[in-house]
């Protein structure tokens, strides 16, 4: 009996994850690739350098779900938010645990970042995997 090979590569530390090949080799052992490094750092320059080199990481998200518009939005890093959404970042991807960039910005209290994403039509009304809206963790 002969069994069809996938097309696609498999990520190692996430059997389920299929990735491909080039992007698998740009990542780091979390999977995260130069964009990713880059928007969490908040390096608004070294994030147009990553994605100029690689536009397909846009969207590719980390080992544990988390895309670069999320590692942005965590840190409040509201030009490298802004100008992924410009590329046609997806502003509404989620991580693991089905956050959203809005959720991450308002847990941690970075105005600017939501005021794009608001802008940009993000739905406040998305809850997680925990039943939690970004408007549930404001004080």
């Amino acid at each position: 009996m002969r069994y069809k090979r996938s097309t696609q590569e498999r990520s190692l530390t996430s059997p389920a994850r299929t990735t491909a090949p080039h992007v698998k080799k740009n990542v780091d052992r979390y999977g995260t690739t130069k964009l990713g490094k880059a928007a969490e750092k908040g390096d608004l320059e070294a994030v147009k350098q990553a994605y100029e080199q690689s536009p397909d990481e846009l969207n590719q998200p980390d080992y544990a779900g988390i895309a670069p518009l999320q590692k942005a939005s965590l840190k409040g890093h509201a030009g490298v938010v802004a100008y992924l959404i410009k590329q046609g970042c997806r502003p509404d991807v989620q991580d693991d645990q089905g956050d959203t960039p809005l959720i991450d910005a308002v847990t941690n209290g970075e105005l600017d970042v939501v005021r794009i994403l608001l802008k940009h039509g993000v739905n406040p009304h998305h809850s997680n995997s925990n039943g939690q809206r970004a408007m549930d963790f404001l004080e």
